[in-house]
């Protein structure tokens, strides 16, 4: 098994996890966390918790891409008021 040395490791705090996850919100995070989807961060300390970069890079990896031609982006209709 490879050694690996404590400049090698490096924690995602919340604001920047939720950045390379396109934005979503805290309760999808905690979500996802939950149902085992994603990674359980570490405490760090009393109130700070953060994920290993390399577990978010391994579920990065383990998502699915949409294949092509069969996603459509649809705009929402607006209703005009009478």
């Amino acid at each position: 098994m490879e050694q690996v040395s404590k400049e090698q490791v490096r924690f995602i705090r919340f604001p920047e996890l939720q950045e390379i996850l396109g934005g979503v919100s805290r309760a999808k995070i905690e979500r996802d966390v939950a149902s085992g989807e994603l990674p359980a961060p570490f405490k760090l300390g009393k109130r700070m918790v953060a994920w290993k970069a390399n577990e978010i890079e391994v579920y990065l990896d383990s998502l699915q891409r949409v294949p092509a031609g069969s996603y459509k982006c649809r705009t929402p209709k607006f209703r005009r008021g009478k």
